[in-house]
């Protein structure tokens, strides 16, 4: 009877599980979900001032601005973004802010991209007073991720001043005796008579660059005029003219801004050496709505 109840007793034990035995591992807690951190990258195409019409005076303005966006979502571990409706401001100098609104952006899967291309463009009248430059951009939305956290998207880029050139339909045509300045956007030509009572002529082109360029009278090696013009918008809102020679020819140098129509003449006597000349104040034409040529002007 006690054999039996050992036998027993040993099945017993045989039976319990093993502490030393292998046994299933509790699963290891994952990683916790984070917000998505939504990011956009903007990059202004351009800004540009166009006029309505190909002669002066110009009554209206039409200014464009096109931009790449580039949003992102991603987290630590990332998660969806749904980026909402996007409302672009264009912040004016008047304070007449411009807005557009345009269709929500979508979701953005975890770790991927949305991109996309868009512009906008407003007219605007040209007169005295009405400036109509956007200075800057200001870009608006507003989303949820797929954790339902909130967020309020806000990106301020400046437009700056080389960006809001003027294109000018009836831009200067380079050539023999025509020089372009600025992209094209200021004639310059040089008429001079070296001997009293002969006709006046125009001076040959020598060389130029982007902003500066020479003219000669009698020979082509020589350097006779310097003439140079300078986008100084960001100084004093105007396009200097500066010009340097050492002659006593007399000359005739018309310098006209194709954008706004405007033109201005430097004159030199015959006889009298020619002073250096730096018009600071020569073109008030920056970009922006430009202000009615004056027809006396």
């Amino acid at each position: 009877m006690k054999i039996v109840r050992f036998l027993a007793l040993i099945m017993v034990v045989l039976l319990l599980p093993s502490c030393d035995g292998d046994s299933p591992a509790a699963p290891a807690p994952g990683p916790t979900p984070t917000a998505a951190n939504v990011t956009l990258t903007v990059t202004v195409l351009n800004a540009n001032t166009t006029s309505a019409n190909s002669t002066p005076p110009y009554p209206v303005i039409t200014r464009e601005a096109c931009w790449t966006e580039n949003w992102g979502a991603d987290g630590a571990p990332a998660v969806d973004g749904n980026v909402g409706a996007l409302t672009v401001t264009g912040n004016r100098p008047n304070g007449n802010d411009k807005f557009w609104f345009f269709d929500p952006v979508g979701v953005i899967p975890a770790g991927g991209q949305v991109e996309r291309t868009r512009c906008v463009n407003y007219e605007s009248n040209a007169t005295v007073g009405d400036v109509g430059v956007i200075d800057s951009l200001q870009f608006n939305a507003t989303g949820t991720d797929s954790l339902g956290n909130s967020f309020d998207y806000d990106f301020f880029v400046n437009v700056r001043k080389d960006q809001q050139e003027n294109v000018n339909q009836m831009a200067c045509t380079p050539d023999a005796t025509t020089l372009c300045l600025n992209n094209n956007r200021f004639k310059v030509t040089l008429d001079y008579r070296g001997d009293l009572g002969s006709a006046p002529m125009p001076a040959p082109v020598l060389s130029s660059n982007f902003d500066s360029g020479f003219f000669f009278f009698f020979d082509d090696t020589a350097q006779d005029l310097l003439v140079q013009i300078l986008d100084a918008c960001n100084d004093n809102d105007h396009h200097w003219v500066f010009y340097g020679s050492l002659t006593n020819v007399e000359f005739d140098l018309t310098v006209t801004d194709t954008v706004s129509g405007q033109m201005r003449t430097y004159e030199n006597d015959l006889g009298q050496m020619s002073p250096a000349i730096t018009d600071t104040t020569a073109f008030a034409t920056c970009p922006g709505p430009l202000p009615i040529p004056d027809p006396d002007d």
